[in-house]
């Protein structure tokens, strides 16, 4: 029964990574956007969005290596690669929120913007399907890629 489960995972895994690869230049969605939030220690504490144009905005809010606001621009062609490997996995059609098991970890939301102007918003997505956390990781890639330029220090309220 476990075996089966890697496999599917991993052929879920490989299949979003091909989709991905071989997709067009047209994103699929309109943006995603990305929170991870606090834990009970130390964990960072972030944003990040990009939509189809290619326009990043990352806010460090605590805990984090670059705190305040920050803003960088990818290629369309980057852009739509990284939306469509979340519409390889159809994120659109997860739940809206996952059940909370650990309560130390921290958070992970996603907000995805659909072409037809509606978002859908996932909740606690660490502990829903396993890309999820996949999708995580490929969001912090491009954050570690660098080329962020400081547009401001976060509001009073927000410190």
């Amino acid at each position: 029964m476990r075996k089966n489960k890697v496999i599917r995972q991993s052929s879920l895994f490989l299949l979003g990574m091909s989709m991905a690869w071989m997709s067009c230049a047209q994103a699929k969605y309109n943006s995603v956007s990305m929170r991870r939030s606090a834990c009970f220690g130390r964990c960072p504490e972030y944003e990040v969005s990009i939509d189809k144009s290619g326009k990043m905005q990352l806010t460090g809010k605590r805990n984090y290596d670059m705190l305040g606001v920050y803003s960088k621009q990818l290629s369309k062609k980057d852009a739509a690669k990284l939306l469509n490997t979340f519409y390889s996995f159809r994120v659109d059609t997860c739940a809206g929120s996952y059940k909370v098991v650990i309560s130390d970890l921290p958070g992970l939301f996603y907000t995805i913007g659909l072409k037809d102007g509606t978002k859908k918003e996932i909740k606690n997505a660490h502990f829903g399907p396993e890309f999820m956390k996949f999708l995580g990781q490929r969001m912090d890639s491009v954050i570690k890629t660098g080329g962020w330029k400081k547009i401001s220090d976060l509001p009073e309220n927000q410190n």
